[in-house]
């Protein structure tokens, strides 16, 4: 009786579907106020409000808290900036709180299962804000490596490469070159949206005036292995108090 059984399991005809490929229902969108504004700005998605567990003032990136230093045993902190949005045609918006005028609106088609990120840049006493969408296009790196990217998002500055000096020694590489303030040159978006795989661990960096030893800005950073960070210039170089020339960091999790 086993034995029929057995025969009967194996001779009998299976019947398979054609095999379905999954398409992701959802685009991550993350937002970075680089702007020179005072207080908090509203993000809103097809004119709804986003509620951000965080507040999106100046300097900041929505879900993401920094906590960095040069020290290894301190590294970079924080998690996935992405909200989780249904991707298709969006209309994305900036406001004041309080007020309904719209200091930046971008519309567009967001690809299903790609990452965007969103910076808010320039000052209200420049006539209005601008900004920068870029589609974030990272491999995933092996724990030996990180994937970098640098933004020149300082209205006033000039044009800046940065160099990266290994354990803040001597001799620097000169890794990102004649980087300009991207929301006046569009044309500079598909470079700036890729990143560059750089050797994991402390680094000291150095931003100078293109073509110059210039400097404008410099400190150090530890970059985790396996980590995905943009590094962007915001402030104003002639800039005083909190809107003088300054560096944020973004850490993209894989």
């Amino acid at each position: 009786m086993l034995l029929a059984l057995c025969f009967g399991l194996l001779s009998c005809k299976k019947e398979f579907s054609t095999p379905q490929v999954l398409v992701p229902s959802f685009t991550g969108i993350s937002v970075t106020n680089a702007a020179l504004v005072s207080g908090s700005l509203n993000f809103f998605i097809d004119d709804q409000a986003v509620q951000l567990p965080d507040s999106l003032t100046y300097g900041t990136t929505a879900l993401f808290t920094l906590s960095n230093n040069p020290n290894p045993s301190n590294p970079l902190s924080g998690y996935t900036p992405y909200l989780s949005v249904n991707y298709g045609y969006r209309n994305l918006t900036v406001r004041m709180p309080g007020i309904n005028n719209n200091l930046v609106n971008v519309g567009g088609y967001f690809e299903p299962g790609a990452k965007y990120s969103l910076f808010i840049a320039d000052s209200l006493t420049h006539g209005q804000l601008q900004y920068v969408l870029l589609q974030d296009k990272y491999g995933f790196p092996d724990s030996t490596e990180c994937q970098l990217r640098f933004l020149n998002l300082s209205p006033d500055a000039p044009p800046m490469d940065l160099w990266a000096f290994w354990k803040a020694g001597q001799y620097g590489t000169r890794i990102f070159t004649n980087s300009p303030f991207i929301p006046y040159n569009s044309n500079t978006i598909p470079q700036v949206q890729a990143f560059s795989s750089i050797k994991a661990g402390p680094y000291y960096f150095i931003a100078a005036v293109s073509g110059t030893s210039n400097i404008l800005l410099q400190g150090g950073l530890f970059l985790q292995g396996g980590s995905v960070v943009t590094i962007y210039a915001k402030g104003l170089v002639y800039g005083k108090g909190t809107n003088q020339l300054d560096v944020g960091v973004i850490q993209y999790l894989p």
